[in-house]
């Protein structure tokens, strides 16, 4: 049942779990506990559609050179359904590699294995309605096209989208999941008697109605940068933030560094026509091109992937200076417009003022390799908190989005093995875009990320190094769980959302299980 504010301060319930936040991580937990005979109660800050009062929570500043293609609001959605309303509905899973030790990447490794959701990948395919036979062998179950040299992965495209759209007429008519619309978190109250144990959430409107819910069970499901969020906001003058022990909270977010970097010449010199080999299925299934793990331990690089894209031209140097205009004058107050940029307005002020103006016009003209790489972990890639209060009274985000020297590494090694393979193999070769070889030690300037958002209440074995346990518990307290792709140690190439989902049904079996054996003790 769907409640609003002037209804749900007035609702009075024993509430078993508390599920805050309604993105893929919340509604799949829900409906989990739903089939399993287990109530739960969702708290969304939003409204069924979106609203610019609530989204405006969202805002915050990036510090780094690398920005979100969206900006911090405009990469996530605050309304019923979380940011699967931004969501393409692509999914993916993660691969063996992904959740080992790799010794040649500081901090990798996951505290659980592959095999340990293999289980909740085939539940998540049901739930999602998608085959997982086709993620795992495109070539054999979906006719995709292989690369020789490169592993044939692919991303499976779910006709649910939007999660809030797909199940608000079941949550209207459910008996076990109440949503709670434009209910806020805006406290995390420990109990006074017993620091292990969280004793009640404080909701709250943005008109002012507050009231407090005592859950015997609660879960952050708010998503990569607001989990992270609303547990550093928990700091007190005489203690830490909650999870926040030994200050890993906030550290490691990562995203999927994507962006064109090459053009597919074909045998005869001209552009390669993307249509004749290893294009997108029926839009549904989306090839990917991996470099196989052994070579990937023989370089030393992330794991990464390319796919084919018909792409606009190349940007030229003239392209970049009319593209950080555009985005100068469009109140990007990190964004620094340099000397050599300056000379090339002085220099050539009508073609750069005319890539400006038509900066969201320009035509595909080429088929564009793209690389969609693992970010290994960065502990200085964080978010933090800012001394801006929103309008809830918290303090808003900053993010600095930074990477190592192994992503820019691994970009070239990529690029010269994608060259290496269509060589070999008569198909073409790659002409290099400028920006990559102009500026050799970073990564390209038109990086953007996929509004995956990960990383920031990573997952370990032990509380020194991550601030969720395998089960996803918050280190250092009893009741209170973290899901989604903030919990990922490392973010692997892959969409997140299919592993979330997995994730959230592995963790409703789990929560399930404690409430068993706290019954059955309660009967005995």
């Amino acid at each position: 049942m769907l409640f609003f504010p002037n209804e749900w301060i007035n609702t009075e319930r024993k509430v078993q779990v508390l599920i805050i936040g309604s993105g893929a991580a919340g509604l799949s937990l829900a409906l989990k506990f739903e089939k399993l005979n287990i109530p739960s109660l969702i708290v969304e800050g939003g409204g069924i559609e979106l609203n610019e009062k609530s989204q405006e929570i969202y805002k915050g500043e990036i510090v780094s050179k690398h920005k979100l293609a969206h900006g911090l609001d405009g990469s996530r959605l605050r309304f019923l359904g979380g940011s699967t309303n931004c969501w393409a509905g692509l999914c993916g899973e993660l691969d063996e590699e992904d959740f080992l030790e790799r010794d040649w990447i500081k901090s990798s490794g996951w505290p659980i294995l592959k095999k340990d959701l293999n289980a909740y990948y085939d539940e998540a395919s049901i739930f999602l309605d998608i085959d997982r036979k086709k993620i795992k062998d495109p070539e054999t179950h979906a006719g995709i096209t292989s690369l020789p040299g490169f592993e044939t992965r692919a991303l499976y495209s779910t006709s649910i989208g939007s999660f809030g759209f797909s199940f608000i007429d079941h949550l209207k008519k459910s008996n076990l999941i109440s949503v709670y619309l434009d209910a806020n978190c805006t406290k995390i109250n420990t109990n006074l008697n017993n620091q292990y144990l969280i004793d009640s959430i404080t909701i709250a409107s943005l008109e002012g109605i507050k009231r407090n819910i005592k859950p015997t069970y609660t879960i952050l499901c708010c998503g990569g940068i607001e989990n992270a969020r609303l547990l550093l906001n928990t700091e007190t003058n005489s203690s830490p933030a909650i999870g926040n022990y030994h200050n890993i909270l906030g550290k490691y977010f990562s995203e999927h560094p994507i962006a064109p970097c090459a053009t597919v010449i074909g045998p005869k010199g001209k552009v390669f026509n993307m249509k004749q080999n290893w294009h997108q299925k029926n839009n549904i299934m989306k090839p990917y091109y991996k470099v196989p793990f052994e070579i990937q331990k023989k370089l030393k690089i992330s794991n990464s992937t390319i796919y084919f894209f018909e792409q606009e031209d190349e940007f030229s140097e003239n392209d970049l200076a009319a593209i950080k205009l555009y985005r100068l004058l469009n109140d990007n107050k990190n964004l620094k417009f340099d000397r050599n940029d300056l000379i090339n307005l002085i220099k050539n002020p009508i073609d750069i003022f005319k890539t400006y103006f038509q900066i969201k016009k320009r035509k595909k003209t080429r088929t564009a390799v793209r690389f969609q790489l693992e970010q290994t972990p960065n502990i200085q890639s964080r978010i933090y908190l800012s001394n801006e209060i929103d309008k809830l009274g918290l303090r808003k985000v900053k993010l600095n989005w930074v990477f190592n020297e192994i992503e820019r590494k691994t970009v070239d090694l990529l690029m010269a093995f994608t060259a290496d393979a269509l060589q070999k193999n008569r198909i073409g070769t790659l002409k290099m875009d400028f920006q990559l070889y102009k500026f050799n030690q970073s990564l390209p300037f038109d990086l953007r990320g996929g509004q995956h958002h990960c990383g920031t209440t990573r997952m370990a074995k032990t509380p020194n190094k991550g601030v969720v346990d395998e089960n996803l518990k918050v280190f250092g307290k009893s009741n209170l769980f973290v899901c989604g792709s903030s919990v990922y140690p490392t973010n692997s190439w892959v969409n997140p959302t299919f592993t979330i989902v997995a994730l959230s049904l592995r963790l409703a079996d789990h929560i399930s299980e404690i409430i068993k054996k706290n019954n059955s003790k309660v009967i005995n």
